[in-house]
């Protein structure tokens, strides 16, 4: 924890990550300074390192949808992208947006070894019905020259909604909701995304309600439009279950003066845990990956507790960097928050002025909390689970200079030299 300006980055994370050097690393890079900074001296070490710029759109593809396999997956996916309902909220909107987006999510899946069913199905849509059929000039092109191997684009599939027309009562076109009907027969009567659609926006819903729900989910999936992350998403080369067997770095490039894609670091955190997991086993990662997640309080992980109480067995861990405690509330509610921070079992304090985080230490330590908020910036405060909170000393003046030319001289810390922490 520590306030803008207090060295979290500089201090903590970069010594760390490049002295733990038998993980593999997944870094979410807030700013995108992290990646010039370190992938030199990574590779030094012997490590494959990969980048998704979500700043400038170039780097590595990365198509979310490659990574769904149930309900359930596309469930979490959108919940993801939507994020939960407030408190402050009306639940009514979003529920329905996180029902109408993973109906959606289906859908661009189920296109995936299936490309000549839903080509005959255009066809039957357009002889069933004698006016214009819904997205069909923008749908056809798309649906063509797509690979049968791959998923349809989740930009393409918001676009198709966006554009979905109306009738004059405000409802949606009845062919946009049939398109969905002839696929239902085709996969037995019974399939989820056809399932999930109508009880968004159809099934005697008013036009206005329903207009209103897909308006509700364009507000929260603007940035997922843009032609730059439509590029980075049109196919995949993320695979992170390659981290469990091969020393690799994966930067997530993000802008830290606009949140609109944070949530992207989110996904990728989410389905490369699920994919670890299921890489692991019951047993242990052949090579331990640790997952480093700067700014962790503007984007949410759905499952991150559970994550953090399963994944140390199997040789996965978490090193998570906020500003405040109060950031990390006011994303995961008091009580999950308050579950994050006891799973952690080292917590750094580098200054700042939130009083949740100075009133812990200044508990465990025994001090004042007053002394706490006070503190110089030459030093943080450090606990670790059975000891008493210590104050130590963040890298002196030479320390720092010495590290810097490493970095910028040598790609890496000699071997022999370690980063330590003295006490002051």
């Amino acid at each position: 924890m520590g306030a803008p300006g207090s060295g979290n980055t500089r201090y903590l994370l970069e010594p760390m990550l490049l002295q733990m050097n038998t993980c593999s690393h997944l870094i979410v890079d807030i700013k995108g300074s992290l990646y010039p900074r370190l992938h030199k001296s990574l590779e030094d070490m012997g490590y494959e390192t990969e980048i998704y710029d979500f700043i400038h759109m170039t780097g590595s593809h990365y198509n979310p949808l490659e990574f769904i396999n149930s309900e359930e997956d596309a469930l979490e996916l959108a919940m993801a992208i939507i994020g939960r309902p407030t408190n402050r909220e009306d639940p009514f909107w979003k529920q329905n947006a996180i029902s109408l987006i993973t109906g959606m999510i289906g859908y661009g899946v189920y296109f995936k070894r299936h490309k000549s069913i839903y080509l005959d199905n255009e066809d039957a849509l357009y002889r069933n019905s004698y006016k214009s059929v819904a997205n069909r000039s923008m749908l056809l092109p798309v649906l063509k020259s797509t690979s049968n191997n791959n998923t349809l684009n989740l930009g393409f599939l918001l676009d198709m909604l966006a554009e979905a027309p109306v009738d004059s009562e405000n409802s949606i076109n009845q062919t946009f909701i049939e398109r969905f009907e002839l696929l239902n027969k085709e996969f037995g009567g019974n399939w989820w995304p056809y399932k999930r659609i109508v009880s968004s926006i159809g099934g005697g819903m008013s036009g206005r309600t329903a207009s209103f729900i897909v308006v509700t989910l364009m507000s929260a999936t603007n940035a997922y439009r843009s032609e730059g992350i439509k590029k980075i998403m049109k196919k995949n080369d993320f695979h992170p279950e390659e981290l469990g067997y091969k020393k690799k770095a994966l930067f997530i490039q993000l802008k830290d003066y606009d949140a609109s894609l944070h949530a992207v670091a989110a996904l990728m955190i989410n389905q490369a845990v699920n994919r670890l997991i299921e890489e692991a086993g019951t047993g242990h990662l052949d090579i331990p990956v640790q997952i480093w997640m700067d700014d962790c309080g503007s984007y949410v992980i759905p499952s991150l507790t559970r994550y953090m109480s399963c994944c140390r067995s199997r040789g996965i861990g978490f090193s998570l960097l906020c500003q405040s405690e109060h950031q990390l509330r006011q994303a995961y509610g008091d009580s999950e928050a308050e579950t994050i921070i006891q799973c952690c079992h080292a917590y750094f304090y580098l200054g700042g002025e939130d009083r949740n985080s100075s009133l812990r230490i200044s508990t465990r330590a025994n001090v004042m909390q007053s002394d706490v908020l006070s503190m110089n910036s030459t030093s943080m405060y450090l606990i670790q689970q059975g000891h008493k909170a210590r104050r130590i000393a963040k890298f002196n003046e030479d320390e720092k200079n010495a590290y810097e030319r490493n970095l910028v001289a040598m790609h890496t810390i000699p071997k022999q030299q370690k980063v330590i922490l003295s006490n002051p």
